[in-house]
């Protein structure tokens, strides 16, 4: 490959994924392992995170998770400990959004986290851009919730991989975030 004469290591592809409509699910607000971030234990996200990428992310989670909309920040627990966390942004056009970051200790509970998500923003586009390791996750969003992948990305790093795992990735924020 040509990137990799440049001297790039190909770490990981990730799918960009979109829907025009998304569906409303009334009832997941009432979901009692679901909790808005700035309410919840934001220390306990950043341990959460720290765990998936080995460095503390504490700046970029204040930030990421700093939403105006009430339940667009959300973690999911289980007996008091972190299941996974996720956040969707609007974006400049209209009535669009993007889902992301979203880790998560397995798909079922990225389901949990995204229908709770969507049921705050019905009827609107929403993107959500995903590494393509996890084909339980790719499923759930092609099948069952009838997202289009609209293009793909490489994750590439120069010098060394920094070996991140993907297995609790299951959306990024942006191909560009590093």
């Amino acid at each position: 490959m040509m990137m990799e004469t440049l001297g790039f290591i190909t770490a990981w592809h990730n799918g960009c994924f979109k829907t025009k409509k998304t569906p409303f699910f009334p009832e997941l607000g009432q979901n009692p392992s679901i909790h808005s971030i700035p309410k919840g234990p934001l220390g306990r996200v950043v341990e959460y995170v720290t765990e998936i990428f080995g460095v503390d992310r504490r700046l970029i989670i204040m930030s990421w998770t700093k939403t105006e909309k009430k339940g667009t920040s959300l973690l999911v627990t289980e007996h008091d400990k972190i299941m996974g966390y996720c956040v969707v942004r609007p974006l400049q056009e209209t009535k669009c959004h993007r889902i992301g970051p979203l880790y998560a200790l397995n798909t079922a509970e990225t389901q949990v986290l995204i229908l709770a998500l969507i049921s705050v923003i019905p009827d609107e586009v929403l993107y959500i851009t995903a590494p393509l390791t996890n084909p339980s996750f790719i499923r759930l969003l092609t099948n069952d919730l009838r997202l289009k992948q609209i293009n793909e990305t490489v994750r590439m790093y120069t010098k060394k991989d920094h070996e991140i795992s993907t297995h609790k990735m299951f959306a990024i924020v942006d191909t560009n975030v590093g």
